[in-house]
């Protein structure tokens, strides 16, 4: 747990923002950003889902992808994997979508 407690210290806000930008999501700020790793610090990522999306979500992973965060990734995909179960949604990540 205390990989996913200096998250924060790993990711910076700004960082993700330029990210989301880049890739089609203009709307999601620095103030966005922080709020989404605040989420995943805590394990919250049907939170995410609900604020900003799945497609948010997706471009997430990507991120977490390049910055080879896997711990974050493995617990995002099992918090997906429980969200799905609890909402009866059939949310998927790419790479789950070829299964």
């Amino acid at each position: 747990m205390l990989r996913m407690k200096n998250l924060e210290e790993r990711i910076k806000p700004t960082e993700l923002k330029e990210f989301f930008n880049k890739n089609g999501l203009e709307d999601i700020n620095t103030s966005a950003s922080l709020n989404i790793i605040g989420n995943l610090v805590l394990g919250r990522v049907s939170q995410i889902i609900f604020d900003f999306g799945i497609s948010t979500l997706h471009i997430l992973v990507e991120f977490l992808e390049q910055k080879e965060e896997y711990e974050v990734l493995a617990m995002v995909r099992d918090k997906l994997a429980n969200h799905n179960k609890l909402t009866e949604d059939n949310f998927t990540l790419k790479d789950e979508s070829n299964n």
